[in-house]
């Protein structure tokens, strides 16, 4: 499980996993929804890595059909998530250097403690996640106009 969290970029929780006996990727994988939901919760991942997680997850179980001895295909096989590679306009990962960008730095230390601290993963948020985390960072009305503004104008190197 560890290699697959970090492909992921999310080997920060390689620990929690293990102790909560997620240790083996083969059953990860073939986990049904509301298992990896709670499986996610029982590791202790925060909303935005969870979304990362699931968003590399589901792209990469549906990537592969299983296919030989199991574990085969799933870690050995894996490959990197699309946005693993996509380096950016701001060639610098870190949701602070976006916020910054926006001028909305005072809300780097929300977003941190969310999880939401990869801009890469941004370019594959549905609309409905983008306001779920905008809610969730507790980000004021006009300042979530000009995120959702600026996100759309391609601050991200679209």
């Amino acid at each position: 499980m560890r290699f697959v969290l970090q492909m992921f970029g999310l080997d920060r929780y390689a620990e929690d996993f293990i102790e909560q006996g997620f240790d083996d990727a083969d059953w990860v994988f073939s986990m049904d929804d509301d298992l990896v939901r709670q499986m996610l919760g029982h590791v202790g991942m925060k909303d935005g890595h969870s979304m990362k997680f699931q968003h590399a997850y589901y792209t990469e179980k549906s990537r592969h059909e299983p296919s030989g001895p199991r574990g085969q295909i799933w870690v050995y096989g894996m490959q990197p998530p699309a946005w693993r590679a996509w380096d950016g306009a701001l060639h610098m990962h870190q949701m602070h250097t976006l916020l910054k960008a926006m001028g909305l730095v005072a809300y780097k230390d929300r977003f941190e403690e969310m999880g939401y601290d990869d801009v890469r993963f941004l370019r594959y948020m549905s609309e409905e996640q983008v306001e779920y985390m905008l809610a969730g960072v507790g980000m004021k009305i006009s300042h979530a106009i000009r995120f959702r503004a600026k996100l759309k104008a391609g601050i991200l190197g679209e």
